[in-house]
């Protein structure tokens, strides 16, 4: 049961801004035993995943991760590390043994050393003590120390009651890039310029590659009732920041969070004017012309929507026939009207890995629109995601319905949508679904078999459409509505 006592706003955000750091350096310190990383991961199967990948990935952090911040909230708010839920259980098979190993804190620490990390009592002694340091050790941490500042001085004094209350988290999301562990070096001089492809005149595609900065930590608090997110913090656990003294990048990570509790407040680095751009780790000319901070509702037109390789796919299939029926037509797809008729709108897709960082791009204003088709995000990736926005004024809606009522609106003769209609298609939250034990009868005797739940009902099913201004997200929903002949077109 979660205590009676009311919590503080203030000191709740500060508990899941210290618990993002301590996830922080649990990743950097898994992900810098090299030689050892390769047996640190493990390959879940769709049966054991519960999800909608084929084939799933997770590493030692991610399980020690999702456990610690149970383990800190729950010690921070009795009985509250019971309404922390994530993408991962707490089932680690060893190496050496192929035993599945039940890695609870702090129980089962002692396991690590004897059962997963047998051969290296080192690292098992430095996680151990890592995953148990108070999370005060972390309050003086230079990412840090400016975040609970400004936490501490907001203007809230509202007391939460956490029994209505829950929290996603994902504990490495783009664990893909986490295990490949192609650094991020922002000192280099090396140009990483994106792979550019023309789909048509005017729309184009690039591919960037992946690196450890697409690596998050994501911490999202949502209420029960209403099941809209109200805080969320992103960690960057790996992005470089640039000694001045030494003239090199040291991985000491960045965080960001933001909160609709008693108010809309972020972290001062959420705002475009003090936002780094993303371009310092590729500094083509062109590409930084491309994620300039400047609000394309101002310039030519140039319009920066974020996808998956497999939708970018899909889109550039779906727009390349509607441009064969437009063929003559004065207005090419997507096109909202530039401050210059004389200059052609340019609709820019953006395909890089990880949900979270890709929504993380949207809430720093270096992209317009994130998009998605297919339902392969959940919950966990992007509560946290979907509360910054929300602060900041944007949203987080599911595609299919939106779409269906912008086609349904354009029948009747309406084609300006309300910014505010969009709040109705909100992605709403919900709790996890137990895991589930079958028991039957081997051999004559009872034997259990542990499964997980299904689980579609924290999937994304219906697609998504983030956005950080709504009268962009508007207009994009009309022209996508128009490029296609039935919305489950786009969904194939």
């Amino acid at each position: 049961m979660i205590c009676d006592n009311l919590t503080p706003v203030t000191i709740l955000l500060e508990t899941l801004v210290l618990c993002s750091e301590k996830a922080a350096d649990i990743a950097r310190l898994i992900r810098t035993q090299y030689a050892l990383f390769p047996t640190l991961i493990q390959h879940k199967t769709h049966k054991e995943s519960g999800t909608n990948f084929a084939a799933d990935v997770m590493t030692l952090a991610d399980v020690l991760i999702q456990q610690s911040i149970r383990h800190d909230i729950g010690k921070e708010f009795p009985g509250f590390g019971d309404s922390v839920y994530g993408e991962e259980n707490s089932v680690f098979r060893a190496a050496q043994s192929g035993e599945n190993i039940q890695l609870t804190i702090p129980q089962t620490l002692d396991e690590l050393q004897t059962q997963v990390l047998v051969d290296q009592p080192s690292l098992a002694g430095a996680l151990a003590e890592l995953i148990l340091c108070p999370l005060s050790h972390f309050r003086l941490r230079s990412a840090v120390r400016e975040h609970l500042v400004s936490i501490s001085q907001l203007d809230v004094s509202a007391r939460l009651d956490l029994t209505q209350f829950a929290v996603w988290v994902d504990p490495i999301d783009g664990t893909a890039e986490y295990v490949k562990g192609n650094a991020c070096d922002v000192s280099s001089e090396e140009t990483r310029a994106p792979s550019l492809d023309i789909i048509s005149p005017h729309v184009f595609r690039y591919r960037i590659s992946g690196t450890l900065g697409n690596v998050t930590v994501l911490i999202g608090l949502f209420n029960r009732t209403s099941r809209l997110p109200v805080f969320g913090v992103i960690n960057q656990p790996f992005f470089p920041r640039v000694a001045a003294n030494l003239g090199n990048s040291q991985p000491s990570g960045r965080l960001f969070w933001g909160s609709t509790l008693g108010g809309s407040y972020l972290s001062s680095n959420c705002l475009p004017s003090s936002a780094p751009s993303i371009t310092k780790c590729f500094p083509d000319w062109s590409f930084q012309e491309l994620f300039s901070l400047s609000d394309p509702m101002n310039n030519v037109g140039r319009l920066r929507v974020a996808c998956s390789s497999s939708d970018l796919d899909s889109l550039e299939r779906i727009l390349k026939g509607q441009l064969k029926r437009t063929i003559g037509m004065p207005s090419l797809p997507f096109n909202y009207t530039p401050v210059d008729d004389d200059l052609p709108p340019e609709l820019v897709f953006v395909s890089c890995a990880g949900a979270g960082f890709k929504l993380l791009c949207l809430i720093l204003c270096q992209l317009d629109i994130y998009l998605l088709l297919k339902p392969n995000t959940y919950f966990w990736d992007t509560c946290a995601p979907h509360a910054i926005l929300h602060a900041r004024g944007g949203g987080l809606i599911r595609l299919k319905p939106a779409l269906s009522y912008v086609r349904e609106q354009s029948m009747t003769g309406v084609c300006d949508l309300d910014p505010s209609t969009l709040r109705d298609f909100e992605v709403h939250y919900s709790v996890k679904p137990s895991d589930y034990t079958i028991f039957f009868y081997s051999g004559g005797l009872l034997t259990s078999l542990s499964s997980r739940q299904d689980l579609s009902c924290c999937c994304n099913l219906d697609g998504l459409l983030a956005y950080r201004d709504g009268r962009i997200a508007c207009q994009f929903l009309h022209r996508l509505a128009r490029s296609v002949n039935t919305v489950d077109e786009l969904f194939d």
